[in-house]
């Protein structure tokens, strides 16, 4: 999967499925269940808010450093970011 900045859509790298069910298992969704999706028409999410705190957090329970290099880059100079992964 790759890994993007959701604004612009900058493409930051490949994340491994590893690293994605990491974020996943890790982060809020937005939709607790697939059944809710799917009852509301939506598709699964695949977006997340990031900030620096968040970022600590992640490394705290365990993210690998390929992950937490593409969540750095993500946020740059910024406090905080939207990403988005996808084909």
């Amino acid at each position: 999967m790759k890994f993007y900045i959701k604004h612009n859509k900058k493409c930051l790298g490949e994340l491994k499925p590893e690293s994605l069910d990491f974020l996943i298992r890790h982060l809020e969704e937005e939709y607790q269940s697939m059944k809710a999706m799917l009852k509301d028409g939506i598709h699964p999410d695949r977006d997340y808010w990031l900030n620096r705190t968040e970022v600590e957090r992640l490394r705290a329970l365990g993210a690998d450093d390929a992950l937490l290099e593409l969540l750095e880059a993500a946020l740059g100079e910024n406090d905080e970011a939207e990403i988005v992964w996808g084909e």
